[in-house]
């Protein structure tokens, strides 16, 4: 078995940024839709077009909320940040903290970066905000994940409804300010124990 800690001390100074970066996205988004609200007044433009590009920026505070959620979690329990066992991997470091994930429902398991954008990116090309280098835990679309989150609090499991259906690209992040080593080296850590213990058990 190999545990990984909390990194308490790159912790702080991640939530410290976190609270910067909202509070700034905050205050564009009071400027900047007040501005935009002035000038649809004087060309007579709805209101509701402007409205809507509020909204989409606000919702897009749900990944800082998710990313601050893993650091608060971090700091308040003294649980281990990630556990790599004969079972599998125990996660208590990502978005959902599901615990014990056995080997055969991880579909994969990968270093990379995730980035949040001003805005939702699906339709136009919007500067990024934050990025975290990371592990990714993809898993299986057989894996029945309801028990995992059994014991989540109920809008937990309400917003994870859609997450844990098959064919739906589920994954797991685990940013690597919340570790004592980089993701890389979790990575080298994952596959030798796997590949030692595990398949060679």
């Amino acid at each position: 078995m190999i545990a990984f800690e909390f990194d308490q001390a790159k912790m702080r100074i991640a939530y410290a940024h976190l609270l910067a970066i909202c509070f700034g996205v905050v205050l564009f988004v009071a400027v900047s839709s007040s501005l935009l609200l002035s000038h649809a007044a004087a060309t007579g433009w709805p209101k509701w077009t402007v409205q809507a590009l509020v909204l989409l920026a606000l919702l897009q505070m749900i990944d800082f909320v998710q990313y601050g959620g893993v650091l608060h979690r971090g700091l308040r329990k003294k649980l281990p940040a990630i556990v790599i066992n004969y079972k599998g991997i125990m996660d208590n470091a990502s978005q959902f903290a599901l615990g014990q994930l056995e080997w055969d429902q991880i579909k994969a398991v990968y270093p990379g970066d995730v980035k949040i954008h001003l805005m939702i990116n699906r339709w136009a090309r919007m500067p990024v905000l934050f990025k975290q280098h990371g592990i990714s835990i993809v898993l299986k679309d057989s894996a029945d994940l309801r028990p995992l989150l059994a014991n989540k609090p109920r809008w937990v499991q309400k917003l994870s409804q859609e997450w844990y259906r098959p064919h739906k690209g589920r994954w797991l992040f685990i940013p690597e300010t919340v570790l004592p080593v980089t993701a890389n080296a979790l990575m080298e850590q994952i596959n030798k124990f796997y590949v030692t213990e595990v398949r060679g058990y």
